[in-house]
């Protein structure tokens, strides 16, 4: 019962979230692509929960662990980015930004290899 309820819930959140995205999407501000990429990638980790609460079996678990993890690790991608566009870091005034995104994005990188190694 409790687990049909969560499932439900996070549903709804994964809806709500896509609806978020296209209205930011189809927003004439400068930070909508950004605000629309973060609503999206927070839908992997929202299904991957929902795929572990609704889930019977150890085998459909770990793949929704396995799905969560990853939704993390592109949230971090995208909060990075929208972070990026937020401050107006991507001019070319900032020193050392290149050199901090690039181990930034390296480090993510390494994470999400080895979580698709498992």
């Amino acid at each position: 019962m409790i687990r049909n309820i969560f499932t439900i819930i996070l549903i709804i959140l994964i809806l709500i979230s896509y609806a978020c995205g296209i209205i930011s999407y189809r927003s004439n501000k400068p930070m909508g692509k950004s605000v629309w990429v973060l609503n999206l990638i927070i839908i992997p980790p929202l299904l991957g929960n929902t795929i572990v609460i609704a889930s019977t079996t150890m085998w459909l678990s770990s793949i929704g662990y396995y799905i969560y993890h990853i939704g993390m690790t592109l949230i971090m991608f995208a909060l990075i980015g929208f972070t990026y566009n937020y401050c107006s870091i991507y001019n070319h005034s900032v020193r050392g930004f290149h050199i901090v995104s690039r181990i930034l994005y390296g480090l993510l990188i390494i994470d999400m290899v080895q979580i698709l190694a498992n």
